[in-house]
C-alpha cells in the first residue's frame, strides 16, 4: 500500500472520529432499533447501523422518523447530504450562501448547505447549460459511485484486473473509473457479475456503499509469484499459480420434476450454492450425466444465476460431459453475496425410458479465479448431484 493511500485512510479515520464525537454530544439515535423497517439480520442492517452511529442518517426527513425506507430511491439532494457528512466536513466549514448555488434550488431549503458544500469541493456538479441541480431527481448507481468515491478520495490508479463487471466494460464511459475505484476499495461488489450503473440506487445500497467508503479498505487480491520456469497461463493449476482464496460448492434443495419432452421445455436438474470469503469469479462449469439413460437424451444444458440470467451458451452432453464456459460473463461470488446456480436441462423427444440426473463430479469441474486472475480451487462434498428423474413415455 503506498503512502498516499495510508494518508487518505488516516484522514478518513480522523473525520469519522470527529463525526462520532459530535454525535456523542447530541441526542441522536444510535441504534437501528429506532427503524421499524430494518429487520434484524438483514443484509443491510450493519451498514444502516454504522451510518446511524456516525450521525450520517436518522431516518427520512419527514414525520416518519421510525422508518429508514431501505427500498426507496435516493434523490440528488439526499445524496449531497450523505457524502458531505460521510466525508467528515465540520459543520463550521459548510458553504451556505444566501443565494442558492443552482437556480432550481429553493432559498432556505434544508439541502442548500450540503449541495453548496459538495459543489465547492467538486463532488457534485449541475447542468452547465441550464444552471440547475435537479435536487429531486433520483441518483443512479453510477452517479453515487462517482459522488462517494470523490468525497472520500478513493482513486484506483492501477485498475488491476479491470473490468470487473459485465456491464461496465467500456473504458470511455464517464463512470468507468469511478465504478472500478469503488470496486477496488470494496465499496461495491456487484449483482451476479453486473453493476447495473443506470439503475436508481436504493437507500439500502447507499448505506452499504457509504459505510464501505468510509472504511476505504483496499480489496487485497493476492499477488501470485510463479515458481521459476512456470508460466501460469500455460499451467494454471501449478501449485505456485493457485490462489489461497477459497470457493465452496454445496448442493441446494429443489423439487425434482419429471421432464417434459418438448423442444421448448426446460427442467431443473441441479441447484447449488457458491460461497467464498473473498471475491471470486467462476468462469466455467462441467456437468456429467447420471442415471440409466443416454447422453443423447440431453438436447441442451444451461446455467442460470439467482436473477435468472443465463451464463454461457446452452450445450449438449458428450462423453466428457457438458462444459459451459463463460469467462467473459463470470458468476461473481463475494463474501457478502454467495451465488445460487440453477442447471436447466432440455430433453429430447425420445427420452422415454430410464432415469436422468446431473452432477458436478469433482472440484476440477469448477473453474474459478480471484481478483488477480489466479486460479481458485473449489471445495465441497463431491459429487454435487441433483435428484434423478424417471423418464417415461407419458411425459
Amino acid at each position: 500500500m503506498d503512502l498516499s493511500n495510508t494518508l487518505r485512510r488516516l484522514r478518513r479515520s480522523i473525520a469519522s472520529l470527529a463525526v462520532v464525537a459530535i454525535v456523542a454530544s447530541l441526542s441522536v439515535a444510535s441504534s437501528v432499533s429506532a427503524f421499524t423497517d430494518v429487520p434484524a439480520g438483514s443484509w443491510y442492517e450493519e451498514y444502516v447501523e454504522r451510518l446511524v452511529d456516525d450521525g450520517i442518517i436518522d431516518g427520512k426527513t419527514d414525520a416518519n422518523k421510525d422508518k429508514f425506507n431501505p427500498g426507496s430511491k435516493l434523490n440528488r439532494a439526499e445524496a449531497a447530504k450523505i457524502i458531505v457528512m460521510a466525508a467528515g466536513v465540520d459543520s463550521e466549514d459548510y458553504v451556505d450562501p444566501a443565494t442558492p448555488v443552482f437556480k432550481d434550488l429553493v432559498k432556505g431549503a434544508w439541502y442548500n448547505k450540503y449541495i453548496a458544500t459538495a459543489k465547492e469541493n467538486g463532488w457534485v456538479s449541475g447542468d452547465d447549460k441550464t444552471g440547475t441541480f435537479r435536487p429531486g431527481d433520483m441518483v443512479s448507481r453510477a452517479e453515487f459511485a462517482k459522488m462517494i468515491t470523490g468525497a472520500l478520495d478513493l482513486v484506483d490508479e492501477e485498475m488491476d484486473g479491470a473490468p470487473h463487471f459485465s456491464d461496465v466494460k467500456d473504458e470511455s464511459a464517464w463512470y468507468y473509473d469511478f465504478v472500478e475505484s469503488a470496486y477496488h476499495f470494496q465499496v461495491i461488489d456487484g449483482i451476479n457479475g453486473a453493476f447495473k450503473p443506470a439503475d436508481a440506487i436504493e437507500r439500502s445500497a447507499m448505506a452499504k456503499m457509504t459505510s464501505r467508503a468510509i472504511d476505504g479498505e483496499e480489496r487485497e487480491g493476492e499477488v501470485i509469484t510463479p515458481a521459476p520456469g512456470v508460466d501460469c497461463k500455460k499451467t494454471p493449476t501449478d501449485p505456485s499459480c493457485v490462489s489461497s482464496a477459497k470457493l465452496t460448492v454445496a448442493a441446494e434443495a429443489y423439487t425434482q420434476k419429471t421432464p417434459v419432452l418438448s423442444a421448448s421445455a426446460n427442467t431443473v436438474f441441479l441447484k447449488f450454492k457458491l460461497s467464498s470469503s473473498s471475491t471470486v469469479n467462476v468462469t466455467s462449469l462441467n456437468f456429467k450425466r447420471t442415471g440409466a439413460s443416454k447422453d443423447s437424451y440431453i438436447n441442451a444444458i444451461k446455467v442460470l444465476d439467482a436473477a435468472g440470467k443465463q451464463h454461457g451458451p446452452s450445450v449438449t452432453m458428450g462423453s466428457a460431459g457438458a462444459k459451459i464456459a463463460f469467462a467473459s460473463d463470470p458468476i461473481l461470488v463475494t463474501a457478502d453475496a454467495p451465488a445460487v446456480v440453477t442447471v436447466l436441462v432440455n430433453t429430447t423427444s425420445d427420452a422415454t425410458a430410464g432415469s436422468l440426473g446431473i452432477k458436478i463430479e469433482s472440484a476440477a469441474d469448477v473453474v474459478a479465479e480471484d481478483a488477480k486472475k489466479a486460479a481458485v480451487t473449489a471445495a465441497g462434498t463431491f459429487p454435487i448431484q441433483g435428484t434423478e428423474a424417471a423418464l417415461t413415455s407419458s411425459t
